[in-house]
């Protein structure tokens, strides 16, 4: 009993230790009646007592109910299964009679079947033995017609029929030579067939054979040759390789002139020359080839490398920037998984080794995408020049607008080449670093080019401009810059002051963007655009100091003594040059202004001859310094030009007294303006020097003009000057 509770507790799962220890629970094993009554009596009261008996009073009727209808279930089906059985054995009954029945037909038409097959035993071995015969009469007819179908098939041009039937009758004939019949019989299809092998002979060097037409006949007569037990000549493998090398060649430059798709392209020239090319090579093993033969190879080899290469120049060729919509590299992307997935596992790899299908197939998608990536920057500096060209057509024009323009160019250019290199590193997964490095080194080399444009639009003469004279230190420099030239006509020149400013503000724009962007090599990117802005600086002072040159070359005497309107002129420009840059670049910090009464230092008691021999123990500095943005640095470049330029034409004149005087009134009201503009110290001061050594060397007469004249004149012009911050 023991057992047999746990294995019913094991299957239904034991009572909890609560569930079982309690003895009030009526569904419990152990139940306690007495205790139960006794609790209730003592804790419950009469109404409760009563509800608790109706309620046990109908839980008793429905178990009753419940085990009534189990009853009559559990008797239902047992009369159920009772009837069923009765059933099956009644008809298993039925089936023994059946297989009885059956039985005994079987062993009936056994026995016929044995009786026929005695009966019709000698009869059917005598029908065979004539089938037999008839057949070997049906060949011995063949063996005799064969001259005559050998004859009607040549003059049917059925030529492949005809060697098919002295295929067959070939080793016959040979095997029963002695009967003279048969003799006869193979001496005549031999003489047939020697001319069949004669005219297919001449027949593949006829012109304008279809592909399928000259294979045929090469086959027919290499076969021919063999049933004829000739040897093949060396001539037919040659002539056979020369046809097809011819063929292939002229097909693929069908399908390279062609006007289709690049897909298409592709298409045809892998279903056509490609399959045309294996057809070839697999025609090529079955008939000629042997272990020591390299004529295969030095076949197919070539031939390959020829279709690859006009798929190569094909790719290469196709120009998709001409169409702008968003998926115009999808027929190249296309094209190349087509490619790919036509050249893998090719199985014309088997007669071209040690070429690697799979690696030429990588170099023609590196070349294809390496060519569309420098059309895409081509594009971009197209698109970039003529923003920069009609920038300099425009006034006012904001730096940071025509930044923003150019990166927004980048921008869609990196965009569409993400997308582009992106599929192709699906196609190729292998080669996605080196697609990500060719993006890399083009942007490097276009920002590159965009300094060079920089610099050709303010130098008419510059090295970088395609067709220029390069300098001697360009000959002698690695710099990269120098290998990259801009194609852009003679009239694109900056002729407008203030958009050299533009230039300017674009390479400081264009530095920003570059160390945001963070592209490779951006610390020498930056380097090359501070270069750039250098150059572009110098170039503006250069600009600007041919301007004033010219005002400088060109004076003319004066009747009555006084500062000069192109001396005027000159402070004027170079105050309007000062205010230029504090305006385009208003966060430089300006130099501070000298005390409004710095030019008295040069009042009646400066001794000009002590200036002009003091120049002689001073070290005179070069004309052309590096230009920084700033007012001062730009209006100092400036005039340093121009007064070196003073001084080289005051050399070659001879100067009167009066031109003497004149000229010292000039240079004194320099003296006195310049350190208003630039600070009293300034490095200009030697130049003056110089200016007014030069004078003193070319005067006739070198008599000084008063030192309070040279005063009052020098006040009368600033005071007559516009510029307010000479007249205080």
């Amino acid at each position: 009993m023991d057992r047999m509770k746990s294995l019913l507790e094991n299957y239904y799962g034991a009572p909890s230790d609560e569930h079982t220890e309690s003895s009030s629970d009526l569904d419990s094993r152990n139940f306690n009646m007495s205790k139960y009554v006794s609790r209730s009596l003592t804790t419950t009261h009469f109404p409760q007592l009563l509800q608790e008996d109706d309620k046990l009073v109908q839980e008793v009727r429905n178990l009753d109910a419940d085990m009534q209808l189990l009853v009559y279930d559990n008797y239902s089906k047992f009369i159920d299964a009772t009837d069923i059985i009765r059933t099956m054995k009644n008809k298993v009954d039925d089936i023994e009679a059946d297989v009885k029945v059956v039985t005994s037909k079987l062993e009936n038409i056994d026995g016929v079947a044995t009786a026929l097959n005695q009966r019709m035993g000698p009869k059917r071995e005598k029908i065979e033995k004539l089938m037999r015969l008839q057949s070997l009469l049906r060949k011995l007819n063949f063996l005799f017609e064969l001259p005559l179908r050998l004859k009607q098939c040549i003059e049917m041009d059925a030529l492949a029929q005809a060697v098919s039937y002295y295929s067959k009758a070939s080793p016959i004939l040979q095997r029963h030579g002695e009967v003279p019949s048969f003799y006869l019989i193979a001496q005549e299809s031999h003489q047939i067939m020697l001319e069949l092998q004669r005219k297919l002979k001449v027949d593949c060097s006829l012109p304008n054979l279809s592909y399928a037409s000259y294979n045929e006949k090469i086959e027919l007569y290499v076969e021919l040759s063999k049933n004829l037990n000739e040897f093949v000549e060396d001539g037919i493998r040659e002539s056979f390789l020369s046809w097809n090398e011819s063929y292939l060649n002229a097909e693929v430059e069908s399908l390279v002139s062609s006007k289709s798709s690049l897909l298409a392209f592709v298409t045809d020239i892998c279903a056509g020359a490609l399959e045309l090319l294996a057809d070839t090579c697999e025609l090529y093993c079955k008939l000629f080839t042997h272990e020591d033969d390299n004529n295969l190879s030095e076949f197919a080899k070539p031939a390959l490398l020829f279709i690859l290469n006009s798929i190569r120049t094909r790719l290469i060729d196709s120009d998709l920037m001409d169409n702008n919509s968003p998926g115009h590299y999808e027929p190249l992307l296309e094209a190349l998984k087509f490619l790919i997935s036509n050249l893998k596992g090719h199985r014309l790899g088997a007669y071209v080794k040690p070429l690697n299908l799979s690696d030429r197939t990588a170099e023609i998608c590196e070349v294809a995408m390496r060519k569309q990536v420098v059309n895409a920057f081509d594009s971009l500096r197209l698109a970039v020049m003529e923003c920069v060209i009609q920038a300099g057509s425009q006034e006012n024009i904001d730096p940071k607008d025509l930044a923003i323009e150019i990166q927004e160019c980048i921008g869609k250019t990196m965009a569409e080449l993400d997308v582009l290199l992106d599929a192709a590193s699906e196609l190729l997964a292998d080669m996605s670093a080196i697609f990500e490095n060719l993006i890399k080194f083009q942007l490097r080399f276009w920002v590159l080019w965009f300094c060079n444009v920089l610099e050709c639009f303010v130098d008419p003469y510059s090295v970088y401009r395609k067709g220029g004279v390069p300098h001697l230190v360009t000959l002698v420099s690695n710099n990269e810059r120098n290998s990259i030239l801009v194609d852009c006509t003679p009239d694109v020149f900056c002729t407008s002051s203030s958009f050299f400013f533009v230039l300017v503000g674009i390479c400081e724009e264009m530095r920003l963007y570059v160390r945001k962007s963070q592209m490779s090599g951006a610390p020498e990117l930056m380097n090359e655009l501070d270069v750039t802005k250098d150059a572009i600086l110098v170039s503006y002072v250069k600009f600007q100091a041919s301007l004033l040159c010219k005002k400088i070359l060109s004076f003319e005497e004066q009747e009555q003594l006084g500062v000069r309107p192109e001396i005027l002129d000159i402070v004027e420009t170079l105050s309007t040059i000062s205010r230029q840059v504090t305006k385009h670049f208003p966060g430089i910090v300006q130099t501070p202004q000298p005390n409004t009464n710095r030019y008295q230092r040069h009042g009646a008691s400066a001794n000009v001859h002590h200036d002009i021999e003091r120049i002689f123990h001073e070290k005179v500095l070069h004309i052309m310094e590096p230009v920084e943005l700033t007012p001062v640095s730009v209006v100092t470049g400036v005039l340093r030009i121009v007064l070196k330029t003073l001084v080289e034409h005051i050399r070659g004149l001879t100067l009167r007294k009066t031109d003497f005087h004149q000229y010292e009134i000039d240079v004194y009201y320099l003296r006195s303006t310049i350190p208003l503009l630039l600070g009293e110290k300034n490095s200009v001061q030697p130049l003056l020097n110089l200016v007014a050594s030069a004078v003193r060397d070319a005067a006739v007469d070198t008599e000084p003009l008063a030192p309070e004249i040279i005063e009052r004149y020098s006040n009368s012009a600033r005071q007559a000057s516009r510029l307010s911050f000479l007249k205080n």
